[in-house]
């Protein structure tokens, strides 16, 4: 069982003994954490398998062995506590901090939908965006959620993004919070 106050999701042995090896795997590959590799702007995870020797990984990169399992982990607890848009908003910023490339979030293929979330925004380049865009599948119709994007979007990069989006999708469909959000007009 995976469990804190507020979420709890009941796994079988096969998930649970998966899971408890990714663990000790992390464990095993992370001893202790390097003080000097601290830095300003990152993330710690950390790992207790009460033996007595919590480890903590402080963020790693994704093509790392600590990094994929990491990633791997993320992406799995995901779908255990879906659907709840709390544990998205922290398991993507999460992943995040691992991957910075992961700007968005495909939640669905048919219809093609995509979730943005504030922090991805503030790491944005026109060029970043127009791949991720371009990256995305082909669809005839194409659901933007910016319902958890409470920040003002760069004019740059909101104009970078109305040109691409615009370029690839025939039909868009902006979901947002306010009734005057960020796309009051997507052309």
């Amino acid at each position: 069982m995976l469990s804190n106050s507020s979420f709890e999701v009941i796994l079988d042995n096969e998930v649970k003994n998966s899971l408890v090896e990714k663990f000790k795997k992390l464990a095993e590959l992370s001893k202790k954490i390097d003080e000097e590799k601290l830095g300003y702007d990152g993330i710690t995870f950390s790992v207790d398998l009460y033996d007595g020797k919590p480890v903590k990984i402080w963020s790693p990169d994704k093509t790392s062995l600590e990094g994929s399992i990491i990633v791997e982990l993320l992406d799995y607890l995901k779908l255990l506590y879906r659907p709840n848009s709390i544990v998205d908003k922290y398991i993507f910023e999460s992943r995040f901090y691992v991957d910075d490339e992961n700007v968005l979030e495909v939640i669905n293929y048919d219809p093609l939908f995509v979730k943005f979330y504030d922090l991805s925004f503030s790491y944005l380049s026109c060029g970043k965006l127009e791949n991720k865009i371009n990256d995305l599948p082909n669809s005839k119709i194409i659901y933007l959620d910016f319902s958890q994007v409470k920040n003002e979007l760069n004019a740059d990069i909101k104009k970078c993004f109305a040109n691409e989006i615009n370029k690839k999708f025939k039909q868009i469909k902006l979901i947002q919070t306010e009734e005057t959000g960020h796309f009051n007009t997507i052309k």
